[in-house]
């Protein structure tokens, strides 16, 4: 049975529930299916707290400072939730004013209640940046493990700096980028062409490769970095043929049969190696490269494979149909049909473990088996195929790339705008650990 990995961010996508369950009481197949629930703050209770504030001007104290509120507009708020003015104006008109405060709440109850079943979906995802790359179709990106620097490739190679939001480009190859991963902890990246060779990097200075692996007869189609074993990089071709490579001398350590369309290292340990052919996944122990394990029930071929953090569950993507299996249960957990907008890339929310994005043509598909195993919440992201996606862990959010040209940025919703009132609202919700504004601004 595999090992729950550690992590260092809180996902608060695999909480237990109300009578707090932890994730490592759960039987590991149900382990991405706990509930985002938890200590939820009952909608009841938040409306009696506003009843209270409404007649009490003293206010509850936040912890949480008020500065953090300017990204939302330049509202004046203040600690009770509502301002001076809004209480003066409810008792000063007699009945007429409390039947509007009662108005005023009975429209915060339903919002406040569409704003955690939003939540609790996890349906809701807004672009927070744009690059308009380069002249070409975009097939492969992937973040740096800091979140800060992302790559992207087609017929180039790109580097966006998102700190500095500074953009870098290098051409290697001869022939189309194929794939793109960074070594863990580290700005050295590698890429894999139809040229048949993989190319070796520093972001510092994208211009051109330093180092170039051949060995490949056919078209390599995919390359992937071991996340502790320094330097040890694995590659795969169209014909079936996995290589793994010492990157630090250049040499061909070890070729085997088993993959041709994608190759990824189970995260964390790296105990495993999974691998697309035609539409089975083998799972390969990497010490011993023996087959542990074959997934078999997609119809066409697996275009996309990934892990979730904890290396315990695996997603695949053919054009028809996305599947969810537990690796250690030797099992598919969850299938979801295509409704005939073919899927192409996949990839696991890194705020919501639970929430699986996928690529087709124009749309950003979000499914969550927990809550609705047999539907996904489509946004119309680009303007073609999007080819592939990267998560970035230590920022919360998901990179995609497109046969339109264009790197997007995307990141969870955290807060949603409700109706118009006649006075400045604003409406605390602490959820957990993280924090929801709703607010409705006037002009």
């Amino acid at each position: 049975m595999l090992i729950q990995a550690g992590s260092s961010g809180k996902d608060a996508g695999m909480l237990g529930d109300k009578n707090k369950r932890t994730l490592e009481n759960l039987p590991v197949d149900q382990q991405i299916l706990a509930p985002a629930g938890g200590k939820q703050i009952a909608v009841q209770e938040q409306v009696n707290q506003l009843r209270l504030q409404s007649s009490n001007k003293r206010g509850r104290k936040r912890k949480a400072s008020l500065s953090s509120l300017a990204a939302v507009g330049k509202e004046k708020a203040t600690t009770d939730g509502i301002t001076n003015g809004n209480i003066n104006s409810y008792f000063s008109q007699g009945d007429a004013g409390l039947v509007g405060a009662n108005n005023s709440i009975s429209a915060l109850r339903k919002n406040i209640a569409a704003c955690i079943e939003s939540d609790r979906k996890g349906i809701s995802v807004k672009e927070i940046g744009s690059l308009h790359a380069t002249h070409s179709e975009l097939l492969c990106c992937h973040f740096h493990s800091q979140g800060k620097l992302l790559a992207a490739a087609g017929d180039e190679v790109v580097i966006w700096d998102l700190e500095n939001n500074d953009v870098n480009t290098g051409k290697g190859h001869a022939h189309l980028v194929t794939d793109i991963r960074f070594t863990p902890n580290s700005r050295v990246f590698a890429t894999s062409s139809f040229d048949r060779t993989v190319m070796i990097w520093d972001a510092a200075k994208p211009s051109n490769p330093f180092q170039k692996l051949v060995g490949h007869a056919d078209h390599v189609m995919s390359i992937d970095f071991h996340p502790s074993k320094v330097g040890l990089l694995s590659s795969c071709d169209s014909n079936d043929e996995i290589r793994l490579w010492d990157v630090n001398d250049g040499d061909c350590k070890l070729i085997f049969k088993g993959g041709s369309r994608q190759v990824r290292f189970q995260p964390r340990f790296g105990n495993l190696l999974a691998c697309s052919t035609g539409n089975i996944i083998n799972i390969f122990d990497v010490e011993t490269n023996s087959v542990q394990l074959q997934l078999q029930g997609h119809v066409g071929d697996v275009r996309s494979i990934c892990w979730d953090m904890s290396g315990n569950f695996l997603a695949s993507m053919s054009e028809d149909s996305a599947r969810i299996w537990c690796v250690s249960g030797r099992k598919c957990l969850h299938e979801l049909r295509s409704s005939g907008n073919k899927f192409q890339s996949c990839t696991f929310h890194p705020d919501r473990a639970q929430i699986l994005a996928i690529g087709s043509h124009e749309l950003l598909e979000l499914w969550n088996p927990m809550y609705q195993s047999h539907r996904t919440w489509p946004h119309q992201a680009h303007g073609g195929i999007i080819s592939s996606f990267a998560d970035s862990p230590p920022t919360g959010t998901i990179a995609s790339v497109s046969h339109d040209q264009y790197i997007k940025i995307w990141q969870r919703c955290l807060f949603l705008r409700g109706s118009r009132y006649s006075h400045q609202t604003c409406f605390f919700l602490f959820l957990l650990e993280d924090f929801y504004m709703i607010s409705w601004p006037f002009t």
